[in-house]
């Protein structure tokens, strides 16, 4: 994976101005702002088929909305089992208040709990990103529903994976020193953000298919 290409790509195309800046007032948008994860979706489509100037225009703004919303709901699903594990902690901790001696047994509870959260956020997110990849490639929500398949995949493909958290990790330090340029760091922060961190995920997703005989 590049990460100097990951924000350098964006400068070679013309009108990176006009869709990055969009990017960025459209994400102020509660809702509308789904758009934004299908504009994503996008632009890391283009990077797995090697498309030149990958950054994808604005048109078509009803399918970006549409991708967008396909995956926040496939995000949900994958939480379901997260959200019952905080709503047990939840519980736990109402009954421990009423009843001291309780206490102990809620903090190893608690622990327990929280290793699991973590464990399964990793899973998660991993088996979910496989399902963006191939619904970049079939546009339907069953890419996403196949959570064995993904899971398999995710698993097969680790080290990968893992360089793309490595990479992400560094694109953000280096977003990190760009807000501090006076006046306009902040505002390339927004900007840039969203276009490099998509980018290094679509180097991920075409090294993932690329080695993947089953797409």
């Amino acid at each position: 994976m590049d990460l100097v290409r990951s924000f350098t790509y964006i400068f070679e195309d013309d009108d990176w101005v006009a869709k990055v800046v969009l990017v960025a007032v459209i994400s102020l948008i509660p809702i509308v702002n789904l758009a934004v994860i299908g504009w994503v979706i996008a632009l890391i489509a283009n990077v797995i088929d090697g498309v030149e100037k990958p950054m994808p225009s604005w048109d078509n703004f009803g399918q970006k909305f549409t991708d967008g919303l396909i995956y926040a709901a496939a995000s949900f699903l994958y939480s379901i089992i997260l959200i019952g594990v905080i709503c047990v902690i939840g519980a736990a901790a109402s009954i421990s208040m009423t009843n001291s001696r309780m206490e102990s047994e809620f903090a190893l509870a608690f622990c327990g709990l929280g290793i699991f959260a973590t464990i399964y956020v990793v899973i998660a997110h991993a088996a979910l990103f496989i399902g963006l990849i191939n619904y970049t490639r079939e546009g339907s929500m069953a890419a996403y529903l196949r959570v064995g398949d993904n899971l398999r995949l995710a698993q097969k493909h680790a080290g990968t994976l893992l360089m793309l958290a490595l990479m992400l990790f560094a694109a953000g330090l280096v977003i990190g020193l760009v807000a501090w340029v006076p006046c306009i760091g902040w505002l390339l922060t927004i900007t840039l953000s969203t276009p490099v961190m998509a980018h290094l995920a679509g180097q991920a997703g075409a090294q993932i298919y690329r080695g993947s005989l089953s797409f």
